[in-house]
């Protein structure tokens, strides 16, 4: 016999039962199931779900008067454990590391804890980025860095949440760096049309100064692939600075990754040329018109074949493995080479020499090989020459 509410939730839930679960109507269905699977992990109910299970158990009862003790039950509610009282409070607090399931993640997560709130939860959807949840705190968990603590204190800082002073410390301090930038992060000045370097350490300085050339343009590029900070008023001097507008306008963009795919062959080489870019590796599609466009375009900024590399054959077009050597395109990579042609696997021979391009031109609309993608998504600065964006990828355009 049936002597509380949780047993006659679980046997009406067991299906060995027998019971037409198709009777129920569809969202009492739901809600008296949810709670037979919450029993089943020794969940105790809340008040307010006692309270529901009776209602839901009354207005269906014909359906299951036949077992023993039900009228009895719903008219003198036993129940076997205390009622489970619900945290309503609202925190974003941290932790250490955080365990999910069988496993502890080994890093520090910023979490939000609250009730459930359909609202609330599609304010987490806005949060970018990976969550997990930690069950037994109650709470959504993302990595802690800048960008989630700014994010996530954005969003909910006006939610009534209590906030850990830790996080309101961090939060405030990303703002005043934010706020202030020049006063705090790796930036870049010019003076008398001369870059120099504010705010950063001595290996930074060290290297900056022996890869100048004292060439603004040049760098101010340098500078762009140290991912260096460039303040507003430093990019309304770039006017007075002799270059193409293209260089420019690259210079100027807030973003490393863009794509040039509405510019001339000719343009991008030009604006290559002008912040002496090079070495440049181009990832590009096994097409004869499209590998001799671009040799044809380092060609007009005066780059010989000799210092061009293909480092990649067709497997069924002879007429362009033809083309590669008759144009003295299959040379080796040495220092004075300037361009480094591959298809979609990253050649061994480019690790072993220890081969470093001060930019990337990606014409591939997709990447075979995880070579090729761990190249380009790794790399400070690439341009991205194809009509079609890579999956799941948003390349501003220039």
């Amino acid at each position: 016999m049936l002597t509380t509410i949780e047993d006659l939730i679980l046997h009406i839930y067991d299906r060995m039962n027998g019971y037409d679960r198709k009777a129920l109507p569809a969202r009492d269905r739901s809600i008296l199931f949810s709670m037979g699977a919450q029993l089943k992990k020794q969940l105790a109910l809340t008040e307010r779900q006692a309270a529901l299970a009776i209602k839901i158990l009354t207005e269906n009862k014909h359906l299951y008067d036949k077992i023993d003790n039900f009228n009895q039950l719903l008219e003198a509610p036993l129940y076997k454990y205390p009622f489970r009282s619900i945290d309503a409070s609202r925190k974003i607090f941290v932790l250490k590391n955080l365990k999910i399931q069988n496993s502890v993640l080994n890093f520090p997560v910023i979490c939000i804890k609250f009730p459930f709130d359909h609202t609330l939860n599609k304010v987490l959807d806005k949060i970018p980025g990976r969550k997990q949840y930690s069950i037994e705190h109650r709470a959504h968990c993302y990595k802690l860095n800048e960008e989630n603590i700014r994010n996530i204190m954005t969003l909910f800082k006006e939610k009534d949440f209590i906030v850990d002073p830790e996080i309101l410390e961090w939060y405030n301090e990303i703002n005043k760096i934010i706020q202030y930038p020049m006063d705090h992060v790796p930036s870049v000045v010019v003076e008398d049309l001369q870059v120099k370097l504010h705010n950063c350490n001595k290996q930074a300085e060290e290297y900056f100064e022996s890869h100048k050339t004292g060439r603004s343009i040049e760098d101010l590029f340098l500078a762009k692939s140290m991912n260096l900070f460039f303040p507003g008023k430093l990019l309304e001097e770039l006017v007075e600075i002799s270059s193409q507008e293209l260089s420019k306008k690259f210079l100027a963009h807030s973003n490393h990754n863009v794509s040039v795919a509405d510019y001339s062959k000719e343009d991008t080489t030009t604006m290559i040329c002008d912040l002496n870019a090079f070495p440049v590796l181009m990832l590009v599609d096994e097409k004869e018109n499209e590998l001799k466009e671009w040799v044809s375009a380092f060609n007009a900024i005066g780059v010989s074949n000799l210092e061009m590399s293909v480092l990649f054959r067709s497997d069924k077009d002879i007429v362009f493995n033809d083309y590669i050597k008759e144009n003295e395109l299959n040379n080796r990579v040495e220092d004075n080479t300037k361009v480094v042609f591959v298809k979609q696997k990253m050649p061994k021979v480019l690790y072993k020499i220890n081969f470093t391009p001060k930019i990337i031109v990606s014409g591939s609309t997709f990447y075979a090989h995880y070579t090729s993608q761990k190249m380009v998504d790794s790399h400070p600065i690439v341009l991205y020459y194809t009509e079609k964006q890579s999956i799941g990828k948003k390349i501003a355009k220039l």
